[in-house]
């Protein structure tokens, strides 16, 4: 009807241009002045037909808004008869609702888009703006999401592997983890072996519900390891020296470990309930070449060290097959070695039954070599203390000094050199000499046997005999620089005290006391009776290692731990495990009962803190 309306007008208004007069289209209640076309004389040039259709060209910018109000007066005259068409409903989105997750437990709202919905079956999203509930339902009747549904409730639920954060249950779990880690680091067990044996326990212990939550992989073994376990090692040691502060003495040595240097970092120190005790605190890998002279140094030292302790059981081995070795070179003839023979001093005419100076030499050698092996064990002991050093290396020079002054080499040498012919005797006995001779004057240059050392003052706290004075006492804390951190006065009147508890314990436990260690008496004392002066002096005194013998016991767990198979284990899990073994003493039982105990250890293994990446 508009387009109808709009032909009515345009016809109108050209009749008027071409006809020229004046004309009013009252019908449409528009009146429209246009001026008569000249032929001749105009502004436009060109024929009259080519003007009309200039001009209108021109009155379409005049008549189009003129008509559009036309239009919308002729409707509103047009309303009054004709009804109004109804007007379409614009569409409006639908957003996700949380309620119909209670009858799709499979559904979830998507956090960055209000109008998807995700599916938690079929891992995807979808939108819901369109259909709401009915999208839903639309995404539920496929095919897809039907047979993932059916591949979910075929497989067992994961909740089963889950509990609480917080329950008695998960902490015997973490402790029975943590447990067979211990177990496992303590007796030298590889982390593969570990956790095929869980899967086994897995199997074989279907019924147990805590078998089947606890997870032992080697990776979460390795982060129990280097993350729960050593910080706990660690962080025990340091409890007990800071509070209250304890004296303490750091020992370190060095070894190699294929192209890399190792320090262990151990510290010793002495508690009345405890004794001495000898803790590890770092290992460290250490590249600076500017130490090799001293690392060289310590290693010949310790080579030669332990020669000692290697040499004497091979000589005693090669004693009790002698007769039946010499036998086998002398069956030889001709064919033995001219070396061996030499060595043996063997000739055509010698027999089995004819006096052997190779023998005698053996003979002195195993002999001395006891001395010697009994001394490195007692500096290497445990129970040693710098206390006792002096009296064990005055004992040592005094036994080899009297063995020379007496000529005394063992009973079995002396009746066999009585054998030998003279010139052969004498020049043994010379060499035997000789060899003590060199043996007491280099425990001399390296050890001060006089009155001044420190180590002479400390005799009277052996604890074997007699009683302490105060003047004793005195000396100690004036060589160890104690005087000023002590109460003299006090100290006085402790002494008296100490005195009369030795004199009971030494006639309670006559026997028992001269084979305890001076730790072990100090303790018994402590224990009868409260002296914390002289406890302070023996704290400083006892915390002093006698030797390196502890760093080097460590190197030997290292070579156990760090061994060909496990080359490509790194420097922090060796030191992990060192940690474990050296520091905590209690067996696996005992170790599980402290566990299950220790809230913060339980934490920290349950934590994701533990693995490295993590802390990144």
């Amino acid at each position: 009807m508009l387009n109808r309306f709009k032909e009515s007008v345009l016809l109108q208004v050209l009749t008027l241009v071409l006809l020229g007069p004046a004309c009013e289209a009252s019908s449409l209640g528009l009146t429209v002045h246009v001026e008569p076309l000249e032929s001749n004389g105009g502004n436009t040039p060109g024929p009259a037909p080519l003007r009309c259709l200039s001009s209108l060209r021109s009155l379409r910018y005049v008549i189009t808004p003129l008509c559009r109000g036309m239009i919308f007066k002729n409707k509103c005259k047009m309303s009054s008869d004709t009804p109004p068409r109804p007007q379409k409903r614009k569409h409006r989105q639908q957003k996700y609702r949380r309620e119909w997750e209670e009858a799709n437990q499979w559904l979830d709202r998507v956090p960055e888009d209000d109008y998807k919905a995700n599916c938690k079956a079929c891992r995807r999203t979808f939108s819901v703006s369109h259909g709401g509930l009915s999208d839903v339902k639309q995404h539920a009747a496929g095919d897809l999401h039907s047979r993932n549904i059916r591949t979910q409730r075929s497989q067992a639920p994961v909740s089963q592997f889950f509990i609480a954060e917080t329950s008695p249950e998960i902490d015997s779990i973490t402790a029975a983890e943590v447990t067979q880690v211990y177990h496992t680091v303590k007796h030298n067990l590889s982390y593969n072996s570990a956790d095929c044996g869980h899967k086994l326990n897995q199997k074989t212990l279907s019924d147990s519900k805590m078998v089947k939550k606890m997870t032992l992989g080697r990776t979460k073994q390795e982060a129990l390891v280097k993350d729960v376990l050593a910080p706990k090692a660690v962080g025990d040691v340091l409890k007990i020296l800071t509070s209250p502060p304890l004296p303490f003495s750091i020992q370190t040595d060095a070894s190699n470990k294929g192209n890399r240097k190792m320090f262990p970092l151990a510290v010793q120190y002495f508690t009345p309930e405890s004794g001495v005790t000898n803790k590890m605190l770092d290992f460290i890998e250490n590249p600076d070449e500017s130490a090799a002279g001293i690392v060289a140094l310590l290693e010949q030292s310790l080579e030669k060290f332990g020669l000692w302790l290697s040499l004497n059981p091979a000589i005693h081995r090669l004693m009790q097959t002698w007769t039946a070795l010499k036998s086998y070179f002398i069956s030889l003839g001709d064919e033995c070695p001219k070396q061996v023979q030499a060595l043996l001093k063997l000739n055509r005419d010698s027999t089995v039954e004819d006096e052997d100076i190779v023998e005698i030499y053996l003979l002195f050698c195993n002999n001395i070599l006891s001395l010697f092996e009994e001394v490195v064990k007692s500096l290497e002991s445990n129970r040693t203390t710098c206390v006792e050093l002096y009296s064990i290396m005055d004992e040592f020079r005094q036994k080899l000094i009297q063995r020379r002054d007496d000529q005394f080499y063992g009973y079995l040498t002396r009746q066999k050199l009585q054998r030998l012919l003279p010139h052969d005797a004498h020049m043994a006995r010379a060499e035997f000499t000789a060899f003590l001779n060199t043996a007491i004057s280099y425990v001399e240059k390296w050890f001060d046997f006089s009155e001044e050392n420190w180590l002479f003052s400390l005799q009277p706290l052996l604890l074997q005999h007699g009683n302490l004075t105060f003047n004793q006492i005195e000396k100690v804390a004036t060589k160890l620089n104690l005087i000023n951190k002590l109460k003299m006065n006090e100290l006085y009147d402790e002494c008296t005290t100490a005195n009369t508890i030795l004199r009971r314990l030494r006639e309670e436990y006559s026997d028992a006391w001269k084979s305890k260690g001076v730790a072990a008496r100090w303790m018994a004392v402590f224990k009868e009776v409260d002296v914390p002066n002289m406890l302070s002096i023996m704290r400083h005194i006892l915390s002093i290692p006698a030797s390196t013998g502890y760093v080097e016991r460590i190197f030997s767990r290292m070579t156990n731990k760090w061994s060909d198979c496990r080359s490509r284990c790194s420097v922090e899990l060796i030191r992990s495990e060192l940690l474990i073994t050296l520091n905590f003493e209690q067996t696996c039982p005992e170790f599980h009962t402290t566990a299950l105990k220790d809230k913060e250890l339980l934490s920290a293994a349950r934590s994701n803190k533990k693995y490295s990446w993590k802390k990144k």
